[in-house]
């Protein structure tokens, strides 16, 4: 109940359920009653990766994590962290504040072209450093009228993708909008084509396009470059669904109200995230069960789906993680073990 209650905290400016839209689309069956449990200590765990904390400073929740050649960067809180391969604090990238190379507030960043590139989503702005974290230049967005939540570049490179703030002076921005190299506006989707309340992190690049999932939604989406947005997958979670329409309504708010009673918590599947995609599988986190977290792995030739849950390997129970992407076909999980790491996760790589 803590988990959805953090969550629902953590995103309190959204307020409208799933949408989805016609097309062709695959309908992934998910049986959340038949899963595999991995124990951190069996041989499925390929390498183990605990971070190490700056100066006693708990790194938390870890919000994206990307990895380039030997480096290892995470923003955790308010700012944006390197790392050596086995963990070793590496140091910062920018610092808060309003000077140069600064940001107010991070929301989000990606690596181009061997450089970090930092999102300040209230300095509207982004920020660009060398992989040593030193600050290069910065683009102000505000001429362009963009209030960036989510920015991420197609694998091609010429082009981003981002998702518009929600709130405010911007209702009425678009949803989704395609920029060029200047970071310009090129083209844009209307503004309710589908709810727009998302996750901190709601965008995967996968070959000519974007993906991207929202909150309390089993759809996941397609950006393409003309910021077309197509329903690509379903996750069918069957009677475990959440109901789509509360009392009537599609009210996000209401909508996490209705999940945070008890007996639905255990009742229902939810929170899709985490969502990654290769030639071979499609994985994706969920919650269910008193926040229980789930991997689920989509086999694209056979059509199967299989869940996972990780344990931890003393007190046998399911561990919850912050964040995970992947690498080849395993997985990379950042996770804390209660009484062991709470505030500093370990990264663990994963072989199904």
């Amino acid at each position: 109940m803590k988990k959805f209650i953090s969550i629902f905290v953590l995103t309190a400016f959204c307020a409208a359920g799933c949408k989805t839209n016609t097309g062709k689309f695959t309908v992934i069956p998910v049986d959340v009653n038949n899963y595999s449990q991995i124990t951190l200590n069996s041989s499925q765990v390929l390498e183990m990766i605990p971070l190490e904390a700056n100066e006693g400073n708990p790194i938390g929740n870890i919000y994206s994590l990307k990895i380039f050649r030997d480096t290892i960067l995470v923003w955790s809180k308010d700012m944006l962290t390197r790392y050596n391969r086995a963990g070793l604090w590496l140091g910062s990238v920018g610092r808060k504040g309003s000077g140069q190379g600064e940001y107010l507030g991070i929301n989000g960043f990606y690596i181009k072209d061997g450089k970090i590139y930092v999102n300040d989503y209230q300095g509207r702005k982004i920020l660009s450093y060398t992989m040593d974290g030193e600050f290069v230049a910065e683009q102000n967005l505000s001429p362009n009228g963009l209030m960036v939540n989510n920015i991420e570049p197609f694998e091609s490179g010429e082009l981003y993708a981002t998702r518009d703030t929600y709130r405010g002076d911007e209702r009425d921005a678009p949803l989704i909008s395609i920029l060029d190299m200047n970071f310009d506006r090129v083209t844009h989707s209307s503004r309710n084509e589908i709810s727009g309340y998302s996750l901190p992190e709601s965008f995967f690049p996968y070959k000519d396009m974007v993906l991207y999932w929202e909150m309390l939604c089993d759809t996941i989406f397609s950006v393409d470059k003309q910021a077309n947005i197509q329903s690509r997958y379903l996750a069918d979670f069957g009677d475990y669904a959440l109901p789509p329409v509360i009392e009537g309504s599609t009210d996000l708010f209401l909508r996490f109200q209705y999940l945070n009673i008890p007996y639905n918590i255990e009742r229902y599947a939810s929170m899709i995230s985490n969502i990654r995609e290769s030639d071979r599988y499609l994985i994706f986190s969920y919650l269910y069960g008193h926040s229980k977290q789930f991997i689920a792995r989509y086999d694209k030739q056979s059509r199967r789906c299989k869940s996972y849950i990780i344990a931890d390997p003393d007190k046998g129970i399911a561990l919850r993680f912050s964040y995970m992407l992947m690498i080849d076909d395993d997985v990379l999980v950042a996770l804390t073990r209660p009484g062991v790491n709470e505030d500093n996760p370990v990264l663990f790589r994963i072989r199904f």
